[in-house]
């Protein structure tokens, strides 16, 4: 499957109001960190650790700014909650929701480099950088 911002916010139960745009930036750093942490030079066709390591990433780094909101918006960001069954978290919540997800990453990534390590192993993860195949 792939990252997307629609999967992203399904998978975080996000709002459908998060703008798509701002959530692929944050895909795409994912996507960079995880091909740097593990070591592959391409993105595994069908892993779901893959995935879910891509979509821990991604939320991690979005997280913390979508808890943010300038004065200027301010108003219309009460007006919105009122009508709305929605809730900020708190900065120590979104910093335990972030190391969660941190931990949950880096979980994921050494199964993958595991994985990447046994030439047995069926997970469909792209060959390490520089490598050629056999």
């Amino acid at each position: 499957m792939a990252v997307t911002a629609d999967t992203l916010r399904t998978w975080a139960n996000l709002p459908a109001d998060v703008p798509g745009g701002f959530l692929d930036v944050h895909i795409g750093a994912a996507l960079r960190d995880l091909l740097h942490d593990t070591g592959a030079e391409s993105a595994p066709t069908d892993s779901a650790d893959w995935d879910e390591a891509l979509h821990c990433r991604a939320l991690a780094s979005a997280l913390p700014h979508l808890h943010t909101f300038s004065l200027h918006g301010a108003a219309k960001v009460a007006r919105l909650v009122e009508s709305l069954d929605l809730a900020f978290l708190n900065p120590d919540e979104v910093d335990a929701a972030v190391r969660r997800l941190a931990t949950r990453y880096d979980e994921l990534v050494a199964r993958l480099v595991t994985a990447l390590d046994d030439p047995d192993d069926d997970t469909q993860v792209g060959l390490p950088i520089g490598m050629e195949a056999i």
